[in-house]
């Protein structure tokens, strides 16, 4: 990241929302891809597993992107990014239950443990 680290404050603020979301959509859709093209069946256990992993795995990678390119203010940005991706998952949580989707539900919990991970590590760190 020091690559980006050389681009003036400006810039990182202006790239922060595509960089981190697009980064964590291209790293989640990957992980579920690699994951779910070894299913027999479309609801085989790998399939769960792959939803579970590409939600996990998208929100963590745009949480860090995120954190890595804001020139200031890490802190702040990724308490946001945290409570947005939070309070949507909660609202998918409810959609999904009212209209009995449960097929859905590892990839919405994959996206609540991700917000919990990444709320431990970039906003309350454990002080020793």
């Amino acid at each position: 990241m020091e690559f980006v680290r050389s681009f003036p404050g400006w810039f990182r603020w202006l790239l922060l929302l595509p960089a981190s979301l697009g980064g964590g959509f291209i790293v989640g859709y990957s992980v579920y891809l690699i994951n779910a093209s070894q299913a027999a069946r479309p609801d085989a256990p790998i399939v769960f597993i792959a939803d579970f992993l590409g939600g996990l795995f998208s929100n963590l990678a745009a949480f860090y992107i995120a954190h890595e390119i804001a020139p200031s203010h890490q802190r702040t940005v990724l308490i946001v990014y945290v409570t947005i991706a939070l309070i949507a998952g909660i609202a998918t949580t409810y959609i999904v239950l009212s209209h009995e989707h449960y097929r859905n539900l590892p990839g919405v919990g994959g996206n609540l443990v991700a917000c919990y991970i990444a709320w431990r590590k970039f906003v309350s760190p454990v002080r020793a």
